[in-house]
C-alpha cells in the first residue's frame, strides 16, 4: 500500500486535455453584432481572432464586423499546462439585401417559390422545365430560337425572347399555359428580357434599343442602345443593358435613366498571367443581392498588340483573355477587375445567396471559377460542367448551384452548400427528347465552341467562337500582320452556308473551312486535328486539300456551312435605292442575289481604293486587293471595311475610288439601300 502510494505521487497528476470548439459557421448582416460561442471547450483560458484584425478574449465573444467579407473567426483556448488548440469557424458579413430582389437575363432560371427550373432550347424552339431535383421535366414549344428568359415573380409570368421570331413569349410560371406573344418590329431580334411587377423590358439587337412592353402588347421605345445583350433590373427599378460587341477603346453599358457607364481599355503591359485589351462579349450583366455592385462578365480582345501596333506578335495567351469587370454605384471599380488565367472567355456571373461568392462560367473550357466577391480572390473551381455552357443559376436555398450545358443538351446540378470542398455533381438530365442537328453538325459545333481540347487551343485560350460567337462577328479590328496579312476587320459567319463556294477572309488565303487547322495549329497554340504527316502533306492552305483528312475538321465545316441565315434587317429599302446602287455600277463586284463576286475559280480581288500601308499583305507577299465580302445582312456588322477604317456604310461607300463622282444624296440613298439587304 505504501509503495503504491509512492508510485502514485513520484509524477504530476494526468492534466485534462485541452479542446478548442469554435462552434458552427455564422452568417450575419454587416453591422449586426454576432455571437461567437466556444463554451463546449476545454481550458483554463480563451482568444477569439475574428478575422477582421481584432481580437477578444473569453470564450464567449460578441463582435461586430465593420467591413463586408468572408472571415476565418479562430478561437485559441490554453490548457492548464500551457498546451494551446486552435479550432475555426468561417463567418459571411453581408450587405443588406436590396428591398427589390434584382433580376437579370439568362438562359436559366429558378423559380423562388417552388424550385422549378426552366431553361432554353434555341436550336429546337422550346423550353424546358425541370422539378427541383431535376427527376421530372417538361418540354413546351416556344416562338423561334428563344435565347434568354425571365420568371417575373410578382405576376408568376414566364417571359422567353425569341431572336429569330422577333417576340418574347408570355406563359404561366405555374401551368405553362402559354398567355400571349409580344411582337415587335421586323429584324428586332430580341435578346435579353427582364420583368417586375407586370411591367417588361427587352433588348433589341437589330433595332438597337431597349423598350419597356406589356402583356396588352404596348410597346415604348426607351433608349438607343447599340448591339444590347445581356440585360439586368436593378433595386431601384433601372434597367441595365450591356453592349455585347465593344468599340475600340472602352466597353458600355447602358442603363434607362440614360447614363452611360464605361468600361476602361486595359492599357498595362501582357503577362504571364495578364494580358491588356478593351472588354467585349459582354454577354450578361447581373446584380449583387445587396443591389450595389454589377457584374459584367467577357473577355478582354488585346486590340493594341500586333507587329503593326506595337512591334509584338499576338500569341496564344496575349489574344483574349477572360475577365469580369465590377462597378460599384454607377462607376467601374478596377481594383476588383478579376482576370482569369488559362480562360479565354466568361459569360455568367451568378452571385451566392448572400453574394459573398461569385460562380464564373467560362464556356470555352467548360468550368465554373469560384471568386471572394469581396476580395476577387479565387476560392474554388468546378471543371468538365458539361459542354459550352450558358447559364447558371442557383436553388432559392443557395445550396445548389444549377449549369445549362448548351451543346449536351442537359441541366447539370451541383451541391454547393460547402465551398470547403470540391462542389460534388448530384445529376445530370437531359432537356430534349430528340436532336434536331445532324450528327455532323452538333459536332462540328461542340469543335467550334470548345478550348477545352487541346487539339484546338493550348491552355483554354482560343477556339472559333471567342471571336465569331453565334457565328457573327466579334465587331474588332486586329493586327495580323505576323500571319503575313494585316489590320483585318473580322466578317462574319451568318449566311456562309447559302452562298457560292469561294475563298475565305478578306485576301482569300483559304480555299476550304478545313483550313482552320492553319490558324489552330499556328495561333491557337493547338496541336491541331491533322496527323502530322497529313498536316505536313497539306500546310499549304492553297495546295493539297484537308477536307476528308479529319473528321473533326469536316464537322467544323458541317457546322459553319449549316449558317444560312443572315439576319433580317429592320430597314426599309428606299425608293430609289436599288437604281442608284446599279448606277454607281456597285453590282459590277455585288452583284444580287449573293452581293459578291467571290469564287474559287477566279479568285478575283479588286482595290478598290482602300489599301494602306496598314493592309500589310496576303500569305507574306504583296497585296494585289481584296477578296468581296457579300452584303447580305452586313447592317449588323459595323466598322466596314477589311480594316475596320469606316464606322457606318456610307464612309465605307465613300472610301471606294468609284465613288468619287457620288454626291452626299446619293451616297446616303445607296447606303440605305446596302443597309437594308
Amino acid at each position: 500500500m505504501i509503495a503504491f502510494l509512492l508510485f502514485a505521487c513520484s509524477g504530476d497528476p494526468e492534466l485534462p486535455e485541452t479542446q478548442a470548439v469554435a462552434g458552427a459557421n455564422q452568417v450575419v448582416e454587416l453591422g449586426q453584432s454576432i455571437r461567437l460561442d466556444g463554451s463546449d471547450s476545454e481550458g483554463v483560458s480563451a482568444l477569439w481572432d475574428f478575422g477582421d484584425g481584432t481580437q477578444k478574449e473569453g470564450f464567449v465573444a460578441e463582435h461586430t464586423y465593420t467591413k463586408a467579407g468572408n472571415y476565418n473567426a479562430v478561437l485559441q483556448v490554453t490548457g492548464k499546462g500551457g498546451a494551446r488548440k486552435t479550432d475555426g469557424i468561417r463567418v459571411v458579413a453581408h450587405l443588406p439585401f436590396a428591398e427589390q430582389k434584382p433580376v437579370w437575363s439568362s438562359t436559366i432560371a429558378v423559380h423562388p417559390v417552388t424550385s422549378r427550373v426552366y431553361l432554353v432550347n434555341p436550336e429546337f424552339d422550346s423550353i424546358t422545365v425541370f422539378s427541383p431535383d431535376g427527376s421530372e421535366s417538361s418540354i413546351v414549344d416556344t416562338c423561334r430560337s428563344p435565347r434568354t428568359l425571365v420568371l417575373d415573380v410578382d405576376t408568376d409570368r414566364l417571359l422567353v425572347a425569341c431572336e429569330k421570331s422577333d417576340a418574347v413569349d408570355v406563359f404561366s410560371a405555374e401551368s405553362l399555359v402559354h398567355e400571349a406573344t409580344v411582337s415587335f418590329e421586323l429584324g428586332a431580334r430580341p435578346f435579353g428580357v427582364v420583368a417586375r411587377d407586370g411591367v417588361w423590358w427587352a433588348g433589341l439587337q437589330g433595332s438597337n434599343s431597349l423598350v419597356r412592353f406589356d402583356e396588352t402588347g404596348e410597346v415604348e421605345r426607351l433608349e438607343d442602345v447599340p448591339d444590347p445583350r445581356g440585360l439586368a433590373l436593378d433595386a431601384d427599378g433601372r434597367v441595365i443593358a450591356t453592349r455585347w460587341r465593344s468599340v475600340d477603346d472602352q466597353g458600355l453599358l447602358y442603363r434607362s435613366d440614360g447614363a452611360e457607364i464605361g468600361l476602361a481599355l486595359d492599357t498595362n503591359p501582357d503577362s504571364d498571367t495578364t494580358s491588356g485589351g478593351v472588354p467585349t462579349q459582354l454577354d450578361s450583366v447581373s446584380v449583387s443581392p445587396d443591389g450595389g455592385a454589377l457584374y459584367v462578365p467577357g473577355h478582354q480582345a488585346n486590340l493594341l498588340r500586333g507587329l503593326y501596333q506595337n512591334g509584338l506578335e499576338l500569341t496564344f495567351e496575349t489574344t483574349v483573355r477572360a475577365v469580369v469587370r465590377v462597378v460599384l454605384e454607377g462607376v467601374e471599380y478596377p481594383a476588383l477587375t478579376k482576370l482569369f488565367d488559362e480562360r479565354g472567355h466568361a459569360n455568367v456571373v451568378q452571385p451566392s445567396l448572400y453574394g459573398n461568392f461569385l460562380y464564373v462560367l467560362h464556356p470555352g473550357t467548360q468550368s465554373v471559377s469560384i471568386l471572394d466577391a469581396y476580395s476577387g480572390a479565387t476560392a474554388g473551381s468546378i471543371l468538365n460542367v458539361g459542354h459550352t455552357p450558358t447559364g447558371l443559376a442557383l436553388s432559392p436555398d443557395g445550396q445548389r448551384l444549377y449549369v445549362h450545358a448548351w451543346l449536351d443538351r442537359a441541366l447539370r446540378m451541383y451541391d454547393v452548400s460547402d465551398l470547403s470542398i470540391q462542389p460534388p455533381l448530384l445529376g445530370q438530365f437531359s432537356s430534349v427528347d430528340e436532336e434536331v442537328l445532324s450528327e455532323a453538325v452538333l459536332a462540328g459545333k461542340r469543335v467550334f465552341y470548345s478550348s477545352a481540347d487541346t487539339r484546338m487551343t493550348r491552355s483554354g485560350y482560343l477556339t472559333c467562337a471567342h471571336c465569331h460567337a453565334d457565328g457573327r462577328d466579334d465587331g474588332v479590328v486586329w493586327d495580323f500582320t505576323d500571319r503575313g496579312e494585316g489590320l483585318r476587320n473580322t466578317t462574319s459567319l451568318e449566311g456562309m452556308g447559302s452562298l457560292p463556294e469561294g475563298p475565305i477572309h478578306w485576301t482569300g488565303n483559304f480555299d476550304e473551312l478545313q483550313d482552320f487547322e492553319q490558324d489552330i495549329r499556328l495561333t491557337f497554340g493547338g496541336v491541331g486535328f491533322l496527323e502530322d504527316a497529313l498536316w505536313a502533306d497539306t500546310e499549304d492552305a492553297l495546295g493539297s486539300p484537308k477536307a476528308g483528312l479529319s473528321q473533326e475538321l469536316d464537322d467544323l465545316a458541317a457546322f459553319v456551312l449549316s449558317l444560312t441565315e443572315v439576319p433580317t434587317s429592320p430597314f426599309l429599302a428606299p425608293a430609289g435605292g436599288e437604281q442608284a446602287f446599279l448606277d454607281a455600277g456597285c453590282d459590277v463586284c455585288h452583284a444580287a442575289p449573293y452581293y459578291t463576286d467571290s469564287t474559287l475559280e477566279s479568285f478575283l480581288r479588286h482595290d478598290v481604293g482602300t489599301l494602306t500601308d496598314a493592309s500589310g499583305s496576303r500569305r507574306g507577299e504583296a497585296i494585289d486587293g481584296l477578296d468581296t465580302p457579300s452584303l447580305r445582312g452586313v447592317f449588323a456588322t459595323p466598322p466596314y471595311l477589311h480594316d475596320g477604317s469606316a464606322p457606318d456604310l456610307v464612309e465605307a461607300i465613300r472610301a471606294h475610288d468609284s465613288a468619287s463622282a457620288l454626291d452626299e444624296e446619293t451616297l446616303s440613298l445607296i447606303a440605305a439601300f446596302v443597309r437594308s439587304l
